[in-house]
């Protein structure tokens, strides 16, 4: 019965072990840095990227970043800097940012 409860102790033990070296040896895993929202763009530089009137409505904005996002997202094909310049024309324009 002891060496039942010895195995047990062992068992758990080493998943402890395998768990704080899966974690870093630091306890947590830190998320990685958030990118700058907007990124200095200015709203005439959004309308510009999305290819866009100034004073265009908010249909037509979400129309054109659904749009350009189908071309220019990572898994389509396009670049990550692309898909995040377009996702920030289209909150600076909509007021998200």
């Amino acid at each position: 019965m002891q060496l039942a409860y010895l195995l047990i102790f062992v068992s758990g033990l080493l998943a402890g072990m395998r768990l704080q070296r899966w974690l870093g040896r630091t306890g947590t895993r830190t998320p990685p840095p958030a990118a700058p929202k907007t990124a200095g763009l200015s709203r005439q530089e959004a309308f510009a990227t999305l290819g866009l009137e100034p004073g265009a409505d908010e249909i037509a904005i979400r129309a054109a970043h659904r749009h350009l996002m189908k071309q220019v997202h990572p898994d389509a094909g396009g670049t990550p800097e692309l898909a995040r310049r377009v996702q920030d024309a289209r909150d600076l324009l909509l007021g998200k940012s």
